[in-house]
């Protein structure tokens, strides 16, 4: 899905998140982890991107992983807001999405995946300087809510709703305008339509 490019670039940026998150975890019995949510954050976080804007890309890619056909980012100075259909996650999976990424390694399915995806996704977005982090995702009569407002403690909830899909919001203290910057450059042989800013952006290819 993301572009190779030069000597270091966002594709190996991730890859060596991940690696080092797998040997970093500590099994309690194979497929899990012992670690509470605040912690496993805290390992995931010691562990960054050399760049969190990159934290869009794992958002794409978590996207994908969950049978998305189209996603859409509206990016601003100050906040990105993705958007995306497909298996929406629930409050259950979002309540166990660190302990899913320090067991990356051992995902054997695209949900597992998407989820270790997205806990990576959002701890790399806690880099920035940010004001709220927020998921919500449902399927129509239930949605599944991860906030984070600090210094509150995050707050995980389920509730009727008639969301259908995930969106995903980041608001920032400052103009950091990188995950645009992501988006064109890596993402434009995504295999599902993406639109940017009302630009679309994949697929690139005139034909399927």
């Amino acid at each position: 899905m993301m572009k190779p490019s030069g000597r270091r670039g966002a594709k190996q940026d991730v890859d060596d998140l991940i690696a080092g998150l797998a040997r970093d975890g500590s099994l309690a019995e194979p497929g899990t982890f012992t670690l509470e949510r605040g912690r496993a954050r805290e390992l995931i976080a010691s562990r960054q991107l050399s760049d969190p804007t990159r934290w869009i890309l794992l958002a794409v890619q978590a996207a994908v992983l969950r049978g998305a056909t189209r996603i859409t980012a509206l990016i601003t100075d100050r906040s990105v807001d993705l958007a995306f259909d497909g298996l929406p996650f629930s409050a259950a999976e979002l309540d166990r999405l660190y302990d899913e990424a320090l067991a990356s390694s051992l995902a054997t399915t695209d949900a597992a995946r998407a989820r270790s995806k997205l806990a990576l996704a959002l701890t790399s977005a806690r880099a920035l300087d940010w004001s709220e982090i927020r998921v919500d995702s449902g399927d129509g009569t239930q949605v599944g809510r991860l906030l984070s407002l600090p210094p509150d403690p995050e707050v995980i909830a389920s509730a009727p709703g008639p969301l259908v899909g995930t969106r995903l919001r980041v608001v920032r203290n400052h103009q950091e305008p990188g995950e645009l910057a992501a988006l064109r450059s890596r993402c434009r042989h995504a295999p599902v339509e993406l639109v940017a800013n009302d630009a679309t952006l994949a697929p690139t290819d005139p034909f399927p």
